[in-house]
């Protein structure tokens, strides 16, 4: 009876099987799922924080000093940064993830641990399994923060920051200079789906030489014709990559209605969205390979290629992003083709690891 341990140490008498046993036992199997998991989410958890402070620091960097300026507040300056962080989740999530899953995996294999278990019988997918699962509820996370957090949290630190710019500007210029430009009142029936005017004036112009025939004030007006949403007329000047997931939906539902060309950019970000939520399995697919690389092969070199292929996924998102607002590729091809592409590659090294 022989056996091999994990952390440098042996096997549990519970685990200790003749070399070339089929498999573990259902406890033992257990075992592994958590003493796996646990190994990666510890990196994970120093990463994402190391990471996020980081981002933290540089925002504070460049921004602190002019919200003081400015006369921000102790509890403003907190709350910007506080609700600007959230943003940085969607960017840096894969790459720590990528880092996370190379040192954790790969620390278990220079450890021989990995080693110990595929002798015992038990396969890569086994004891890997517990990270494809939490995998899996992240594909989903990165969905709900890059349909509603992110946008969120631009908005939000949008907003702190107009509020303290205006407070500035009022403390700092005449008092007959600072304000909003008002335009007569008006209102959107939701119900109706019409616009109400009051106070406002009508004006009439001879359709072929311009000039202008009469002009009527009047209190109130109805304008059942005139069905512009206002929360569509507030986004339209919005940058794609800051309106939630629902947002670019109600947009390219209008746009295709009105047929009008500025839907492709809308377009592109929203299923661009919808193949984001596979980037956590692409990682997962193209770490596994090369952090659990043979012994003989040095740990660097494994390291390497997976960061090179992670490379060469940020560079096919960028090419086919912009080949699709450029209407060079359908916007549902231009989100699809670098998943499709990087799940390919990861699956073909995945499948030859033995």
């Amino acid at each position: 009876m022989v056996g091999w341990g994990l952390e440098g140490g042996f096997l549990p008498d519970s685990w200790v099987l003749p070399i070339g046993a089929a498999e573990f036992s259902c406890r033992a199997l257990n075992l592994i799922d958590r003493y796996v998991l646990r190994e990666w989410l510890k990196t994970f958890a120093f990463s994402l924080c190391a990471m996020l402070g980081l981002l933290l620091m540089q925002a504070m960097y460049d921004d602190f000093s002019g919200l003081l300026e400015k006369g921000a507040s102790g509890l403003e300056v907190i709350s910007y940064f506080a609700v600007k962080v959230p943003g940085y989740l969607a960017i840096i999530l894969p790459a720590v993830m990528l880092a996370s899953l190379l040192y954790a995996l790969g620390q278990l294999h220079r450890n021989n641990e990995t080693v110990a278990m595929r002798a015992a019988g038990v396969g890569i997918f086994r004891i890997t399994r517990s990270i494809w699962g939490v995998s899996v509820l992240m594909c989903g996370f990165v969905w709900a923060i890059n349909a509603t957090l992110v946008p969120l949290s631009v908005e939000g630190a949008q907003s702190i920051l107009e509020d303290i710019d205006f407070r500035h500007q009022a403390k700092t210029t005449a008092s007959d200079q600072v304000g909003l430009s008002r335009a007569r009142e008006a209102r959107f029936d939701a119900a109706g789906h019409g616009w109400t005017f009051y106070d406002g004036r009508e004006t009439w112009f001879d359709p072929q030489t311009g000039e202008l025939m009469r002009t009527a004030t009047f209190s109130e007006k109805s304008m059942p014709h005139f069905t512009e949403d206002p929360d569509l007329m507030l986004v339209f000047d919005q940058k794609p990559v800051d309106l939630s997931f629902f947002k670019l939906r109600r947009i390219i539902d209008y746009f295709i209605v009105e047929e009008n060309p500025k839907v492709t950019i809308y377009a592109v970000r929203y299923y661009g969205l919808l193949a984001d939520t596979l980037a956590p399995l692409i990682v997962l697919l193209i770490a596994i390979p090369f952090a659990m690389t043979g012994v003989r092969v040095n740990p660097a070199v494994g390291v390497s290629k997976s960061i090179g292929l992670f490379l060469l996924y940020f560079v096919l998102l960028k090419l086919a992003e912009t080949l699709g607002t450029r209407g060079v590729l359908e916007p549902q091809l231009a989100a699809m083709v670098p998943s499709v592409v990087m799940i390919g590659v990861g699956g073909f090294f995945y499948l030859r690891m033995r």
